[in-house]
């Protein structure tokens, strides 16, 4: 799995990816509205990792969290040397991120808080911000969902047909591969959905088909 934040940081993977002979790539797409996948996401993007296997790269629209960034450095990720790659453009806009986002973690040191996971405080101008993104990364506020519609766009996938998984050869390939999320309601049932398919056949025929 590698999460991004837009479709230019797919084009950045894609340098390193390809050299380490990734036979299939692919993309899960929803947006922030698509629920049961954002939150499945919250836990299940570690499995999915593993079940996708190191011949094939799933990008998602995803803001990578501590527990993820742990879990590249540990697995020596491909993920890591994106990111790598991506310090030159993004360090300054980081930097200044970052330094706000201690400024409000230490400012909410001074509360307790629990059940913090849906909560959201409103600011200026009535817009509001998750009381989890407030408390984690600061560079979380860069990434957009939405533009999920845009990428789908690229593959020819119309916004109707989202949530998704698309699986594809190259970026610049016109032979894609959809199977439509729609159906699924619950965090369960993608859970099973997707172990299922990525110990199916079907799936290992894509990869060395």
């Amino acid at each position: 799995m590698i999460p991004v934040s837009n479709f230019e940081e797919v084009k950045i993977a894609w340098i390193i990816l390809e050299q380490k002979g990734i036979r299939l790539y692919g993309f899960i797409l929803y947006t922030s509205s698509d629920r049961v996948l954002v939150d499945y996401m919250n836990d299940g993007i570690f499995e999915l990792d593993i079940l996708t296997g190191k011949e094939c790269s799933v990008f998602v629209l995803e803001p990578p969290s501590a527990n993820w960034i742990d879990y590249a450095k540990t697995r020596n990720h491909e993920w890591v040397r994106v990111q790598e790659l991506l310090k030159p453009r993004v360090s300054g806009n980081l930097a200044g991120a970052e330094e706000k986002s201690k400024r409000n973690r230490a400012l909410l040191q001074k509360y307790l808080l629990s059940n913090i996971k849906d909560s959201v405080i409103v600011v200026g101008d009535d817009s509001s911000v998750s009381l989890s993104d407030l408390c984690g990364g600061g560079h979380q506020s860069a990434f957009n969902r939405a533009e999920a519609i845009e990428i789908a766009a690229r593959f020819g996938i119309r916004p109707k047909s989202l949530p998704c998984m698309i699986f594809f050869k190259s970026l610049d390939s016109q032979e894609v591969t959809y199977w439509s999320l729609k159906q699924f309601d619950s965090q369960g049932a993608l859970k099973y959905y997707f172990r299922e398919f990525f110990d199916s056949h079907e799936f290992k025929t894509l990869v060395y088909g």
